[in-house]
């Protein structure tokens, strides 16, 4: 068996050599693209229709050069859950049910470079003030582009 001499003179330089490449790595990396995040508060305060899924959707057109990050929280004067239902150019990319104040979670889409409709559709969920019908509805959609 062979041993390696090594003091702790040879670790300590090779840590500080490593970190000092680590660190110029770093320095000398290109910029990320520069991402622009949107809020839009939405209020619907009179859904026209009959049961759970309101017929009104709010829709926001974006501008991005790649992908969009979105993401829905309910407003915290909800007096129910709801799921949110966002839409991507007419087609529905995601849902996920949100209490008052929460959070959808968020989705990150692929999409062309160009302007692109993001929408949702509120569904009510029976429970607290919902007997059945979903009145209304508000929240905040938050739009990342680049």
């Amino acid at each position: 068996m062979t041993s390696i001499p090594f003091s702790f003179k040879t670790i300590a330089a090779s840590v500080a050599v490593a970190t000092a490449a680590g660190l110029s790595a770093v320095a000398f990396a290109a910029p990320a693209s520069a991402a622009t995040v949107t809020n839009h508060p939405i209020a619907v305060s009179n859904c026209n229709s009959t049961g759970q899924i309101c017929a009104e959707r709010p829709t926001v057109t974006v501008n991005t050069n790649s992908g969009l990050k979105v993401e829905f929280t309910a407003s915290r004067a909800h007096c129910s859950d709801m799921i949110a239902h966002i839409y991507i150019d007419g087609a529905e990319w995601g849902s996920a049910k949100v209490g008052p104040g929460q959070r959808d979670g968020g989705y990150f889409i692929p999409v062309t470079p160009g302007t692109h409709d993001v929408s949702i559709v509120a569904e009510g969920v029976t429970g607290g003030c919902n007997t059945g019908k979903l009145a209304s509805w508000a929240g905040n959609l938050r739009v990342e582009t680049n």
